[in-house]
This record gives C-alpha cells, sequence and structure tokens, in this order.
C-alpha cells in the first residue's frame, strides 16, 4: 500500500523538481532529486532512478553532505540490486553504510546493512549475510529499535540454519517469537524453529510449533502461510517415517502454495512435493525433477521464507547430486 502511494505521487514530485530547477537553489534541487529517484525505484523505473542520482550526486558532492549522500549511495544500491546488478550494487551499499555510520546516523543506517545482507543472500554468501544481520541486530539492540529485532532475529535464524548450526537457529527463533509482535512474522519463525527442531531430532516439538503456527496464520489470514505449514509438515513426515503422510502434506502445500500466488510459497510447496517424490520412488524422472529444482532455486531470488534450505542440501548430497 505504501509503495504503491509512493508510485502515485510521481507526477507531484516532478513537479516539485521543476519547481526546484527554476529556483536556482541547487542544494534544494539535489535534495528533490534524491527524494525523485526514491519515488522512481518504488515506481519500477529503476534506469531513470540511477540517471537522476547521478544528477544529484553532482549536485550534493561539492556541498558535502554526507547524510544526502549516504541516501543516495542506499538508493543506488536497491537500484542495481533490482536490475540484478548485485555485484555493483554491494560497493554502492557499503559506501552508505560507511557515510551513515560517519554522520553518527543510527536509525536509517538500518536499510543500509538490509541492504549488505541482501546482496550478500544474493550472491549466495551465507557467511557475509550473517554477519550482516548480526551487526544490524547489535546495533538495533544498542540504539532501542525494537521493531527491527525479531525480523533480524529470524532472517539471521535461517542463515544460521544453512550454516549447519540448527542449535543457534532454534535460539535465535526462540527469542524472535518471544519479542514479536507480529503475528504472521512469529508463525514464520515457528515454521523456521520446527524445521531446525525436526533436524536436531525432535520430532514432537516440532509438530507442536508446525499446529502453532497453522493457528497464528488462520488468525491473521494469510494465503500462503498454511501452504508453508503443509510444505514443513511433509518434511516432518518424512522424518517421521510416515511416507504416505508425506505425499498428502506436499500435494495440499502445492494447491495452497498455487492459490496463494506467492512465488517463494510455490517453490517452497513445489520441492516438498519433489522431495516425497524422491526418498520414496528414486527413479531418474524424479531425481531429475529435484535436482531441476535446486538449479532453479540456485539462479533464482534469495527469498527467506525458504526454511527448507539444509535439508534441500542434505537430500542432494544423500543423493549424490553436484553441489549448485
Amino acid at each position: 500500500m505504501a509503495a504503491t502511494l509512493l508510485a502515485n505521487s510521481l507526477p507531484w514530485v516532478n513537479r516539485a523538481v521543476a519547481a526546484l530547477r527554476a529556483s536556482g537553489d541547487r542544494g534544494r534541487l539535489g535534495e528533490g532529486l534524491v527524494l525523485c529517484a526514491t519515488v522512481l525505484v518504488f515506481a519500477h523505473q529503476f534506469g531513470r532512478s540511477l540517471e537522476t542520482l547521478g544528477e544529484a550526486r553532482d549536485l550534493l558532492e561539492p556541498s558535502g553532505h554526507g547524510w544526502l549522500l549516504a541516501v543516495h549511495d542506499l538508493i543506488v544500491a536497491w537500484n542495481l540490486v533490482s536490475l540484478g546488478r548485485v555485484e555493483d550494487a554491494e560497493p554502492a551499499a557499503r559506501l552508505s553504510l560507511e557515510r551513515f555510520d560517519a554522520e553518527g546516523e543510527v536509525l536509517v543506517v538500518v536499510s543500509s546493512l538490509n541492504a549488505l545482507a541482501s546482496i550478500a543472500e544474493a550472491r549466495g554468501d551465507v557467511d557475509a549475510a550473517s554477519a550482516a544481520y548480526a551487526d544490524l541486530l547489535e546495533r538495533c539492540r544498542a540504539t532501542g529499535q525494537p521493531l527491527q529485532v525479531p525480523f533480524s532475529l529470524v532472517a539471521l535464524a535461517a542463515l544460521r540454519a544453512r550454516q549447519g548450526d540448527d542449535a543457534a537457529a532454534d535460539g535465535l527463533y526462540q527469542e524472535a517469537i518471544g519479542c514479536s509482535v507480529n503475528q504472521w512474522l512469529s508463525a514464520d519463525a515457528m515454521v523456521g524453529q520446527a524445521a531446525a527442531a525436526r533436524r536436531l531430532g525432535d520430532l514432537a516439538r516440532a509438530r507442536t510449533l508446525l499446529d502453532a503456527a497453522a493457528s497464528h496464520y488462520r488468525r491473521v489470514d494469510l494465503p500462503a502461510g498454511q501452504p508453508r505449514v503443509l510444505a514443513g509438515l511433509a518434511w516432518w513426515a518424512l522424518a517421521a517415517g510416515h511416507p504416505d503422510d508425506a505425499t498428502v502434506f506436499a500435494a495440499d502445500a502445492a494447491k495452497g502454495a498455487t492459490a496463494s500466488g506467492d512465488p517463494a510459497t510455490q517453490l517452497l510447496a513445489d520441492t516438498a512435493v519433489a522431495a516425497v517424490k524422491v526418498v520414496t520412488e528414486p527413479t531418474r524422472r524424479n531425481i531429475n525433477t529435484f535436482v531441476a529444482l535446486t538449479q532453479q532455486r540456485a539462479r533464482g531470488p534469495a527469498y527467506r521464507s525458504l526454511t527448507d534450505e539444509p535439508d534441500v542440501a542434505a537430500l542432494a548430497t544423500r543423493l549424490a547430486l553436484p553441489a549448485h
């Protein structure tokens, strides 16, 4: 909603920029161009946003306006990520972080750290992404930003699980559930914690967490929620030695994911279906389907809601498939 409102404000922002050009006030024009570039991002006009930022930089650099230049660099990073140029985006995000730190900024700097973490995830650098989220979490706690803390905890927990430390992930998810006032985020954390608990061998607690997550999702009426739980239940049933139940859970997850229209949830559900099939009937066709999904995941965007990454990697190893 907020993004749509911002995008729809573009005509008004363009008028404001035109008025600033006519005024001859170069400093104010630089500020206006940064604002215009931000709105252009929400309007998905990334190339035009970068052009606008180039003009803004020429106006802002002579005045040494560090804070606005930090915002400028951050928006450059957003644009480059959106254009798929993640390697180019990282230096811009890091420069934004350095400028904010130099200015003593403690609030907006969170966005720079989020950008760095997202870029690292997109590059497949789990360690760098974990470091960025750990830094973000520490800063949020130190500067009293409680609303950011549970989001950072959930993101870091997922990465710790991918690093093979389910015990750490379990604790981080638990902390997120304890401090979050957002029911859908709490439910996401429960799904992630259930996966960690299952991999740690506690199937009873994993099932309890999945049932609790289902209740949370029903309360907030999130269409993508129940398929996430069902995909988790499919993996749980495989671990519990109930392949028939796993087949039903996975099929229901895929059906619900299609109805939700959420691409990350669809990928989660499709992977559960493929995993169940390849475990219960390891034919060449089923293996190829599973391999195709692992390749799709490697090439596609890094969805933070994919709590099954360690399971997919373990199954690929079990099948002696090459790493992607």
